[in-house]
């Protein structure tokens, strides 16, 4: 089956599943996505992702381009004069020609020509691959920064609920004279402060989610609401074990090899620029005075030989060897650009774990503070800047703890993708 007829099914499939991507449930809900799904959307639908399947057409294109002139050449011609002469009176001429000609051999010239552009059309597939690596990176992260600010939500409405029970408990206490009118309004101008930043937080969620329609390539999609991931991914890979399947997998790697391939090729082609050219010719005519007059056929063989150029082919072997260098230092530059990432990419998801294990120590302190200080304040002994503050402390930890989580996430998508693939 043919990569389009694929796509277009993959397409129709995710059409009808999400009702065209409005994600409409049976009786009008909003729909929920999941990280593969909203990865099958962009997939399917991206534009980077059509712009580079376009160039792979043309790169596959130029091959039969270039194999167009290996074979035979038909040509038809046909005219039609009206000669006026006073002596003999006007006179009609006909001709009609079928010509045909064929290259018996240009010295491996086009064979050169043909390698060059298999290469272009392999490396344009590796950039295809490339593509899909960065649009399913792309729509990961943005997944996982979603995911963070609905976190922020949450934890922005829970510090809410406990900032209007601190109030609560601060007008009981003032209505009975256990505490000044200075405890209400501490409690209020927290509660007021806890609001304000629950509006923030929907703000941050609905930029996120913008950010992600954008990277699905449906910049005006319908609202729906995405699955949660709180899994945390441990692995022993190596970094050594990393590096080695980054040079094997990467594809901007092997698209870069390529490339030093063609001009390795090129050297060779312009080495071939003053060939001979060896090719066969046919040619038959009619006409006369009339359509069908006197016919006549010919066939033979041509052989050119470039004798001087100028010093043509020369300039050329200079500027493909000039250009085999450029190709062999990017090459360089890529597989060390390519080593960093993977480096970096590495100590930040070892990171990551250890930042995440100390973030959830943090909460569980937080909360254990928080609960000392809300009993203090209830037996009278604690202060509202005390529970406010511990209030703020426990709502700080559980958006460190989310964040760490997805930031985590997000180190280890990193990974895969400066690895060139899946890691799992």
């Amino acid at each position: 089956m043919k990569k389009g007829t694929v796509i277009l099914i993959l397409f129709i499939q995710l059409f009808f599943s999400y009702g065209a991507f409005g994600l409409e449930g049976q009786n009008g809900d909003v729909s929920s996505l999941d990280l593969d799904a909203c990865i099958e959307i962009a997939l399917a639908n991206h534009p980077d992702l059509k712009a580079a399947e376009g160039e792979l057409k043309g790169a596959e294109s130029r091959i039969g381009q270039v194999e167009a002139g290996l074979k035979p050449q038909v040509g038809l011609s046909s005219s039609y004069t009206r000669q006026a002469d006073s002596s003999q009176g006007d006179e009609d001429q006909y001709s009609s020609n079928v010509t045909f000609s064929q290259v018996v051999s240009d010295w491996g010239k086009t064979g050169s020509q043909k390698k060059i552009a298999g290469f272009d059309r392999d490396g344009s597939n590796l950039d295809l691959d490339q593509v899909r690596l960065e649009v399913k990176y792309n729509v990961e992260k943005v997944y996982y920064s979603v995911l963070k600010a609905q976190k922020n939500i949450e934890v922005a409405e829970e510090s809410v609920n406990l900032y209007e029970l601190h109030l609560k408990k601060a007008r009981d206490f003032y209505e009975v004279g256990n505490v000044s009118k200075y405890d209400v309004t501490t409690a209020e101008v927290d509660l007021s402060n806890a609001r304000l930043d629950l509006i923030k937080a929907r703000t941050s969620l609905k930029t996120a989610k913008a950010e992600l329609n954008n990277a699905m390539g449906f910049p005006d999609m319908k609202d729906y609401v995405i699955v949660d991931v709180t899994d945390i991914v441990r692995s022993s890979l190596t970094l050594d074990e990393a590096l080695s399947i980054a040079m094997e997998s990467r594809p901007d790697l092997g698209s870069s090899r390529l490339q030093n391939l063609a001009a390795e090729e090129s050297i060779v082609l312009a080495q071939k620029d003053n060939a001979p050219s060896l090719s066969a010719s046919g040619r038959y005519s009619w006409g006369g005075d009339d359509f069908t007059g006197e016919d006549d056929f010919s066939i033979g063989l041509s052989l050119q030989i470039p004798v001087y150029d100028g010093g043509l082919k020369a300039e050329k072997v200079k500027e493909a060897r000039a250009d085999l260098e450029v190709a062999r230092a990017r090459d360089i530059s890529a597989r060390n650009t390519a080593l960093k990432e993977v480096q970096q990419a590495w100590m930040e998801y070892g990171d990551s774990l250890e930042t995440l294990s100390t973030a959830s120590d943090v909460v569980r302190q937080a909360l254990e503070n928080l609960e000392l200080a809300t009993g203090r304040y209830e037996v009278g002994v604690g202060s509202p800047i005390e529970v406010a503050d511990a209030t703020e402390n426990y709502s700080n930890a559980q958006n460190s703890y989310w964040n760490a989580l997805y930031e985590h996430l997000i180190a280890w998508a990193t990974l895969e993708k400066t690895v060139g693939g899946n890691l799992q």
